[in-house]
């Protein structure tokens, strides 16, 4: 139902979401070649040759060094 009500909504975050798994895949590039995950958020927006540019107004992404994982800071499509 919230595809048929939101289509462009829900089409923008799943490009959000897949600009996020193209970062995570970065990320798991560099733990890969350094043995060890960017030290904080700016390192993985260094490994960027610009920033991600989401489709959703607003959208970022929040990086957890310990585990490398990254993740939306708005999940809801209602929101784009």
């Amino acid at each position: 139902k919230m595809q048929q009500d939101r289509p462009l909504a829900r089409s923008r975050l799943a490009a959000d979401q897949a600009t996020l798994t193209s970062v995570q895949g970065l990320v798991t590039a560099y733990r890969a070649e350094k043995g060890q995950n960017p030290p904080d958020k700016g390192a993985v927006l260094g490994l960027l040759v610009s920033p991600p540019k989401f489709q959703c107004p607003g959208n970022d992404f929040d990086y957890e060094p310990a585990t490398g994982a990254l993740s939306l800071t708005i999940t809801d499509d209602a929101r784009c």
